[in-house]
């Protein structure tokens, strides 16, 4: 065998082998190399170091850190910023491969430098001003890293927009000055070299050496103050501050006093350093300011550890532990939740059991077996009616119907058998059917059959009740169970293959029967607590227009109480984050990351990744409630969305039932059916009970707004900072402000956890719910009529009353009323514009007497207004008479209409009676659920005065709390349309019954106490006590209480708030100051409480909302009016000098509104500044995701052209962004006039309107605006300089508040000129006091007191009259809009303003209302009899009206206004047009009487 022999030859070396000291000239020549051609040996050098010196692995550089800090090259950095090594790479290779490149040739020195001199002489042949500013625009970078971190819009836009923007004048004078500056420069400096010459560049070359030297050594010595800061401080997060230092003096002007410094460099230096400094340490300027959150990080740090773990450790196997039975083997089972699947046939509870071997309460599933379905069948009755019947003809009629119902069976092959036979059961609602007991069929048969159709119909039954019940309610109401409790399960079954559930136990019971609510408690005293995960998260835009999530902070809390509040501040935390699309990580991350002790965060690349780690952290930690603020408002469908479009695995895991498909719909057929509910985040996450902190404060406390950040401030008086998603990659660019936008994160998700303890928003659904027997995630969803509606189940269930069904609600109406949190009252309109079928009136509203109240007006409040009349009068289902309303099919049978006061046709509402009070109240159930309440809920306050436990004394507290917000909602199930028990009649009767006890109370007020009602609404009302004694005005509250609550046995008024002074604008609007804690003299304070005075709007600039807040300041600060006038007068001047100056700050301007569509979608823009100005940006660039959905800022300005304005009349041309502001250096400014006129002037006005003494047209004038275009708005009467024009319109000044004065309604004044000395005044009167304590006739001048003829007088009168009709019917109408004022006489459409763009009504200038008001101010003036009853001085004096002087005189002038008052039609009631119809020869078109 021959063997082949491999000779190896010698190899070659592939790398050369050298000491230090020839690698050290190695690389002296390459710095000495001079590889950039004829620089001149500055400008680009080698820094003598190998490629891969640059390509050193992240880890491996952290661990040689230490090793390279002596040894480190300045500019190493620099070349890695410049060009990168593969950059370098790729050149290099270029270059040898590309013949022409190498062949390229030299160019001398000399050539260099005239290309460079040529180059300067260009530059000092342009004007300053045209060069571009360089440095700037150099420098934008360095200002992105160093901008002030913004959260929201506001703090973005007064950060890069709080400047002051220069009047004409000063923008003038600096023009000026800076031109003499460079002439008294120009010729100091003639002498001086070209300062873009050659050598001053090498002079500042060398400077910038220095100061780049000099810098570097005052880093190192920041590095060793502080170990281990070294390499972040030279890097700032990928930016050299060496490279900075040199750019930054690279691109300086021509003024040597431009240079940077090397102190400002320093001060650079230190400052990003601080950053970098406190990014390590994990604080920021949010945790400085709260001490508390970064103790309690810090603290509960150690408890992050378990969250670190990996995925698989933290699920230990507790499926294979054994059920923790007890000794009779039942199984003690905490219920929480349930769902049904497969409509009905498949049954799910899900709960809390305790497992011996885990120390603690773990989550288990029962699946539901043996349900059951029940149909209630009503035989049809023919000639006698069901009283008569025999109990032969009974049974009869059920086996006739039994026969036809095994028909129907067969119909549906579906159902194979059922069983059936006739029950007698009680039915009280609004089919037409006799209210009382009637004999039904009843009908049973095994769930996972299908329900029969409830549009079933037959020859011998009327209708099926039952049919589309849900199996669900059905359990729940069949095994009694009301809320959250203990359950004793016999006979459980341990499943171990094929679970169909994410719990750690899952059990399988084959009868409904073996679950039983446990009475007594074998070992169960306390409630087990939950387990809850609160989260935030932070949302970006994606290159295609659509939500992602960017990060995600959740705060995990094993010991949620169900009794009262908990213990929140030992928690455990995590963070996700990922990368953003096409956004660098700032440097080092990864460690800076694992170096946040008090955070734990984990880092992905992909949004995948980061919802997938979530699901599993839910499926680890197994919580049973899911907390978020706005969590049903569109975070969890944003999170399923992603979910579904990333196609995530095991997505059911969110929640605790396994599910294939992610739903895709919002409702199906099971959805109408209590607890269906086919909402999709409840079907992700049933068995886990969603908390909404947004949903929940709505329905417990009153707020005006609910936001996160308004009710952190009122409820956990906590300061938070609104975030804006679109600025959240500004966040990305250093690691400081990465930290700081994940610590909001986490605090948003900890302030949500506060909220919903500090609301005690679990023990207190908890109570709702036990109470209602609902299930508990709907008590969370606001669900007060379908918890009301649980209630009256139990309620009529438990007395063998057949149940009304079910309204089925189509997908619109059932996502409308998943979180209906308000019931339906009152009318409304519909599409086609027409009234609503089932409208009836609600709440009386008094009419408000308008104006500010500076003495203390009382609030008297009814308790519980509607409950207390439902039990005062015993209204019920089966105690008030009423005609069905609703057809055996479910429809709603066909209302009867009749003529409105309006000639429209309305709806014909049935009035129900009163029942009699001798009516069987046996089965009065709503009376009696109401009843049970308040007895419950005063029992509890009884036991609160003798509790001293803090814990018992807040549980008793919120079980109170929670019986009165049900006794309190009772009512509305009756109103609200879409519940099963819905009953208008009723609820009309009730609404009827408090608008006249309100009534009733106001005239007990006014003609019994002699008060001064000056407002009511609903359930209350304002007495004006006149008086500022606190102790006075609270003697007149109780003496109106006693006068009414004598009157009733349920209903009760209440002082419920004290006003100190008090500005009533209109309905539902006003502003007070409000004593708090007026009972206890010691502990009263004054508190200012506004009521539907909007001034948050977005359409209102932050120099309108801060003007409106210090107007509104001034009204309610109780100082003297005189005092009041000068302040606003100083201030307002104030605001016009600052305007007219252009002195406010740009950012005080800025107005921001949505666009809501494409911006090519907009027709006409002409009156929408933000879709012009959006368009602007779109057409400089922006990408149109960039805009749609937005907010667009936009000031309103003028454009100036050297002495010139531009201005125009449309809104779009006026609108500006605040960029373009400050960029057209001077060109475009503020256009003052009209943030006067449209956003100072209009809420100023509305807030003064009312006041005495304050004007429009001073405020006008304090503004700068011309006070005569605002003189006609004014009410105050001008009696000082009357006119030869006898009619004098103005406003009355109110001295009395009687019936017969004319309150609040403009009159014209008669103007007399006396004949004899030409002197014009008003009429005074009969009578006229003089100054010798004598009177004189109003007949005689008051000034020659010379009569005035009779003739001459009456003359006078008659051409004052024939003025006010030809006034009348000229017809003018005029804008109430302040700044319109707009008068003609024109046809209308709809009383709308004809000027453009103003959204004012226009009213008659001369109604028939003010013409009758004159009339019989005319008519008083002159009637003798009525003077003399109005003044009991004269009336003693004179016992006649006879012996009045001139007493015929002034009768025949009254007969001429008489005969006026006669002729008007609106003076009179015609009953023959009220009550025509009833005659038979009634002309239904009869014309309405003219007024004259």
């Amino acid at each position: 065998m021959i063997k082949h022999i491999l000779q190896v030859e010698e190899t070659k070396k592939i790398f050369e082998e050298i000491d230090d000291n020839e690698y050290e000239k190695i690389q002296d020549s390459r710095k000495n190399d001079d590889f950039i051609v004829d620089d001149d040996g500055y400008g680009y050098r080698d820094h003598g170091g190998e490629i891969w010196d640059r390509d050193g692995d992240v880890e491996e550089v952290g661990k040689k850190k230490k090793k390279k800090q002596n040894n480190h090259d300045p500019n190493e950095n620099i070349m890695n910023y410049m060009m990168p090594a593969s950059t370098l790479k790729k050149k290099s290779n270029a270059a040898s491969t590309n013949p022409s490149a190498q062949q390229k040739p030299k160019v001398s020195v000399e050539q260099s430098r005239d290309i460079m001199n040529n180059l300067f002489q260009q530059l000092d042949a342009k004007d300053v001003d045209e060069l571009e500013d360089v440095n700037e625009a150099k420098n934008m970078f360095v200002q992105e890293m160093n901008r002030p971190v913004a959260f929201n819009k506001e703090e973005d836009f007064n950060n890069r927009y709080s400047v002051t923007l220069e009047s004409r004048e000063e923008q003038e004078r600096r023009r000026q000055s800076e031109q003499l500056k460079q002439q008294a420069n120009i010729g100091q400096n003639q002498s001086d070299v070209n300062p873009f010459s050659k050598k001053r560049k090498l002079d500042e070359f060398q400077q910038v050496q220095a100061n780049s030297y000099q810098s570097k050594q005052n880093s190192h010595s920041v590095s060793k103050s502080k170990p281990g800061d070294h390499e972040m401080a030279n890097h700032a997060d990928g930016v050299d501050l060496n490279l900075l230092a040199i750019d930054d003096t690279k691109m300086t002007d021509s003024h040597p006093s431009e240079i940077i410094t090397q102190n400002q460099r320093a001060s650079a230096v230190s400052s990003v350093n601080q950053q970098i400094m406190e990014s390590t340490n994990g604080k920021n300027q949010l945790e400085k300011n709260d001490t508390e959150w970064q103790q309690m990080k810090e603290k509960n740090a150690v408890f992050n550890q378990d969250l670190r773990m990996n995925d698989n450790a933290l699920m230990s196997n507790q499926q294979d532990y054994p059920l923790p039975l007890n000794e009779d083997g039942t199984l003690s089972f905490y219920w929480i939740d349930a769902h049904e699947e497969n409509n009905g046939a498949d049954l799910f509870v899900f709960g809390k059991i305790y497992q011996h071997e885990e120390r603690k309460f773990v989550s288990c599933s029962i699946k539901v077996n043996g349900m059951q379905r029940e149909l209630f069948v009503l035989p049809k009755m023919s000639g006698k009616s069901r009283a008569a019947m025999t109990t032969e003809e009974e049974k009869e009629q059920a086996r006739k119907v039994m026969m036809e119902l095994e028909g129907v069976r067969k119909r549906f092959p579906a159902i194979t058998k059922w069983r059936c036979k006739p029950v007698t059961r009680k039915y009280a609602f609004e089919l037409p059917i006799q209210h009382g007991e009637h004999q039904f069929v009843k009908i049973k048969y095994d769930a996972t059959f299908p329900s029969l159709p409830s549009t079933v119909q037959g020859n011998t039954f009327e209708c099926i009740f039952g049919a589309n019940q849900s199996m669900l309610e059905s359990f729940i109401l069949k095994r009694k169970i009301r809320g959250p409790c203990w359950m004793t399960i016999r006979n459980p079954q341990k499943v171990t293959d094929f679970r169909r559930t994410w719990c750690k136990q899952e059990i399988l019971v084959s009868n409904p029967k073996d679950i039983e609510i446990t009475l007594d408690d074998l070992n169960k005293t306390e409630l087990p607590p939950l387990t809850s995960v609160t989260f935030a998260i932070k949302t970006c835009r994606s290159s295609q227009n659509t939500n992602e999530i960017a990060m995600l902070s959740c705060i995990v809390n094993e010991n949620i109480s169900q009794e009262g509040p908990s213990k929140i501040d030992v928690h455990k935390s995590f963070t996700l984050l990922r990368k953003l699309d096409g956004k660098p990580m700032p440097i080092e991350y990864e460690r800076a990351f694992r170096d946040k002790k008090d955070s734990f965060i984990q880092f992905f690349q992909h949004e995948r990744q980061l919802i997938e780690a979530f699901v599993a952290k839910i499926y680890q930690l197994d919580p049973d409630l899911m907390v978020a603020h706005n969590l049903c408002g569109g975070m969890f469908d944003l999170l399923l969305a992603r979910i579904q479009m990333l196609k995530i695995s095991h997505w059911s895991r969110i929640g605790r039932l396994k599910k294939n498909q992610i739903p895709n719909k919002k409702s199906d057929q099971s959805g109408a059916n209590y607890g269906g509910s086919q909402w999709i985040p409840r079907q992700v996450t049933c068995g886990r009970l969603l908390v909404d902190t947004f949903l929940t404060a709505k329905e417990l406390i009153r707020e005006t707004n609910y936001d996160l950040t308004h009710l952190a401030k009122v409820q956990l008086q906590k300061d938070r900072i609104d975030f804006d998603d679109d600025l959240l990659p500004t966040f990305y660019v250093q690691m400081a402000k990465l930290f700081q936008l994940i610590d909001h994160t986490e605090k948003d998700a900890y302030l949500t956890l506060q909220l919903m303890n500090h609301l005690q928003v679990i023990p207190l659904t908890k109570q709702l719910t036990n109470i209602a027997g609902n299930l508990w995630f709907r008590s969370l969803q606001n669900a007060r009529a379908e918890r009301n509606e649980m209630l009256l189940l139990h309620e009529f269930k438990k007395k063998k009353f057949v149940l009304p069904d079910k309204k089925q609600l189509n997908a619109k109406d059932l996502k409308k009323n998943m979180f209906a949190d308000e019931y339906e009252e009152g009318d409304g309109k519909t599409k086609g514009g027409k009234r609503k079928k089932a409208a009836y009136a609600g709440g009386l509203v008094i009419e408000p007497k308008a104006g500010f109240y500076d003495n203390i007006i009382l609030l008297l409040d009814f308790n519980s207004l509607y409950p207390s009349i439902i039990q005062e009068y015993n209204l019920c289902f089966t105690t008030v008479n009423r005609r069905p309303t609703k057809n055996f099919d479910g429809s709603e049978m066909k209302n009867q209409y009749k003529k409105g006061e309006n000639g429209e046709e309305e709806v014909d509402i049935e009035e129900a009676d009163l029942p009699d009070k001798n009516v069987n109240l046996k089965d009065a159930v709503l009376p009696m659920v109401l009843r049970d309440l308040v007895q419950k809920r005063k029992a509890v306050k009884d036991k609160m005065k003798t509790e001293k436990d803090h814990v018992k004394l807040s549980q008793l507290e919120i079980r109170q709390k929670a019986i009165k917000l049900t006794a309190n909602s009772m009512y509305g199930c009756l109103g609200f349309g879409s519940s099963r028990f819905h009953a208008q009649a009723i609820a009309a009767l009730i609404t009827r019954t408090g608008r006249e006890t309100l009534l009733r109370t106001k005239d007990i007020a006014e003609n019994k106490l002699g008060f001064n009602v000056v407002y009511g609404d609903t359930d209350s009302i304002m007495i004006n006590t006149g008086s500022n004694q606190l102790q006075q005005a609270l003697e007149m509250g109780k003496r109106l209480k006693g006068e009414v609550n004598c009157l009733y046995k349920c209903l009760e008024i209440e002082i419920d708030g004290v006003f100190k002074s008090l500005l009533l604008l209109k309905k539902k609007k006003y502003a007070a100051l409000k004593y708090e804690n007026f009972l206890s003299p010691a502990e009263v304070k004054v508190v200012q409480e506004m009521k539907g005075l909007d001034m948050v709007r977005r359409d209102w600039c932050p120099l309108s909302k801060r003007v409106g807040r210090y107007v509104l300041d001034q009204i309610l600060s109780g100082k003297q009016r005189e005092e009041v006038v000068l302040n606003l007068n100083e201030f307002l001047s104030n605001i016009g000098n600052e305007l007219k100056e252009g002195t406010i700050k740009l950012n005080e301007f800025i107005i921001t509104k949505q666009i809501t569509k494409a911006i090519s979608d907009y027709n006409d823009i002409k009156g929408q500044p933000h879709v012009a100005v959006a368009k602007r940006l779109r057409d400089q660039g922006k990408s149109e995701n960039q805009l749609v959905n937005n907010f667009i800022p936009y000031v309103i300005c003028q454009q100036t052209y050297g002495d010139t304005t531009k201005s125009s009349t449309a809104l779009s041309d006026k609108a500006y962004h605040p960029d373009e502001v400050i960029s057209s250096r001077g060109k475009v400014t503020i256009d003052s006039d009209w943030y006067v006129s449209t956003q100072l002037l209009p809420p100023i006005t509305r807030l003064i309107e009312h006041i005495e003494g304050i004007e429009v047209e001073f405020v006008a004038q304090c503004l700068g605006l011309d006070p005569k275009k605002y003189r006609y708005h004014s009410e105050k009467k001008n009696t000082d300089n009357p006119t030869d024009d006898p009619l004098i319109v103005s406003n009355p000044v109110l001295q009395t508040e009687t019936e017969r004065s004319l309150k609040n309604r403009t009159v014209a004044e008669l103007n007399i000129k006396c004949p004899h000395c030409a002197h014009n005044y008003h009429f005074p009167g009969i009578l006229v006091p003089s100054s010798n304590n004598t009177e004189l006739t109003g007949l005689a001048c008051v000034k020659c007191n010379q009569r005035i003829p009779d003739a001459y007088m009456l003359n006078r009168l008659n051409l004052f009259l024939k003025q006010l009709t030809a006034l009348y019917y000229l017809g003018m109408k005029e804008c109430k809009e302040p700044q319109c004022g707009m008068k003609t006489n024109q046809l209308l459409l709809n009383n709308k303003c004809i000027v453009k763009g103003c959204k004012g009504k226009m009213n008659s200038e001369y109604s028939e209302l003010r013409i009758n008001d004159t009339l019989r101010y005319l008519e008083g003036l002159f009637n003798v009899k009525k003077f003399l009853i109005e003044n009991e001085k004269y009336r003693k004096k004179y016992e006649k009206p006879e012996l009045v002087p001139n007493f015929q005189s002034f009768k025949e002038l009254q007969k001429k206004v008489e005969s006026f008052m006669i002729r008007s039609g609106y003076n009179k009631v015609d009953l023959g047009n009220i009550f025509g119809f009833m005659s038979k020869g009634a002309n239904p078109h009869q014309q309405k009487m003219s007024i004259f």
